[in-house]
């Protein structure tokens, strides 16, 4: 055993020939050796992963005895939903309060084209222009303000540009009778105004 092992010690390191090198390169060269190489998801996806291991981490959290394998696949197509939802909800509201904004904006610089204050009258027949022109939705919202500014001529309600609806509602709840109309009218304006809701001639013909 000595005897094998002085000999081994006296062969030195391995020398590898360049026909060496060569064959090992052509074995390595073979489909079983080939690997591919993985690229990364995208940063969307891998933003969507983290996000979901956020959520798994807070229920794990409140139920620390539950565990639900779910597929990476599965998950990122949950997230996706989730964050689709998320963002049509963001941009309903922002579109809501934009239509808000806009509308108040609209009032408060509202005249007959005189320059004078526009009455309900005013409103009346511009609701009636466009009406006849097809434009229902903003013809409910001229119906609406003539009725409000009926209500102001007949001191039955002063008209503020700042009250919301709900507001002006408050306002009339004293009288039943017109608490009850006046809450018609507003449910209509909202979908139709703020909602967005299609109104044909119908339907504005009955509001």
């Amino acid at each position: 055993a000595r005897a094998l092992l002085a000999a081994q010690q006296a062969q030195g390191a391995p020398v590898f020939t360049q026909a060496d090198t060569a064959a090992l390169a052509r074995v390595l060269a073979r489909p079983e050796f080939a690997y591919a190489t993985v690229a990364p998801p995208p940063r969307f996806v891998q933003w969507l992963d983290r996000q979901w291991e956020r959520v798994m981490r807070a229920v794990g959290r409140f139920l620390p005895d539950w565990t639900l394998d779910i597929p990476v696949g599965v998950a990122r197509a949950v997230a996706v939903i989730g964050v689709a939802v998320l963002a049509a909800a963001v941009a309903l509201t922002l579109m809501r309060v934009a239509g808000e904004l806009t509308a108040d904006s609209a009032l408060d610089g509202e005249d007959d084209g005189l320059g004078t204050p526009l009455t309900a009258d005013a409103a009346l027949r511009r609701a009636q222009e466009f009406s006849a022109g097809g434009d229902y939705r903003t013809a409910v919202r001229y119906l609406y303000l003539s009725s409000l500014l009926l209500l102001e001529q007949h001191g039955v309600l002063r008209y503020d540009r700042a009250l919301t609806n709900r507001e002006v509602l408050r306002r009339v709840a004293h009288d039943p009778t017109l608490a009850a109309v006046l809450q018609d009218v507003v449910d209509v304006f909202d979908r139709v105004w703020y909602g967005y809701q299609p109104l044909d001639e119908v339907t504005y013909q009955r509001y």
